[in-house]
């Protein structure tokens, strides 16, 4: 008769070994596994955390140049805002030195938008520009009318008036684009802050 203890001892042991040696190959693999898997997760949290930052850093220059055309805009409508109106006296000195702080200030502004234009969103990038061409018809205007006034050493002071207000209509027209685009900034700029 056979003695079967030996076998299903030598069974048994190389049962238990080859259990042993299973598990451990699990658990060997499991934990490499699991140190990719932390690993590729790090990295995905880097590279998030990283697109997380420069969209910040865009947003935050966003609102930075939107405040500073907000500026530029509402100072330019406070000092329209200070301009005589049609049916009221001009003082001549006054009047031009206020013109030319609206024009140097509306030069200033869009210096400022030509150089960040990559910020604005589409719609108010397009009204923008177009208000930047209006700048400049209108700093045309202002230099053509001021020049013969300037250079007509004849004139009298009611024809240098006369002459100013006919440039009234220019910076009323002139205003008359500032207020609503000033609302269109700020807007944009609130979006922003919600966004």
């Amino acid at each position: 008769m056979i003695d079967w203890t030996p076998v299903l001892v030598a069974v048994g042991i190389n049962g238990c070994a080859l259990g042993a040696v299973a598990w451990l190959l699990k658990t060997l693999v499991s934990n490499r596994l699991t140190r990719e898997n932390e690993a590729l997760r790090a990295e995905l949290a880097l590279k998030s955390q990283q697109a997380v930052t420069r969209f910040e850093k865009l947003h935050e220059k966003r609102a930075e140049v939107l405040g500073v055309i907000y500026g530029h805009l509402s100072g330019i409508e406070m000092v329209f805002g200070s301009l005589p109106g049609t049916d009221q006296s001009v003082n001549t000195d006054d009047f031009r030195r206020k013109i030319d702080w609206i024009l140097a200030e509306m030069i200033r502004a869009a210096i400022y938008f030509r150089r960040n234009a990559l910020y604005f969103d589409l719609a108010l990038k397009e009204k923008l520009e177009k208000y930047v061409l209006g700048i400049f018809a209108f700093s045309g205007m202002v230099t053509v009318i001021n020049d013969s006034i300037e250079g007509a050493k004849t004139m009298t002071e009611e024809q240098k008036k006369e002459a100013r207000d006919m440039l009234l209509p220019a910076v009323f027209d002139a205003r008359k684009h500032t207020g609503p685009l000033l609302a269109e900034v700020e807007q944009e700029f609130r979006k922003l802050l919600q966004g």
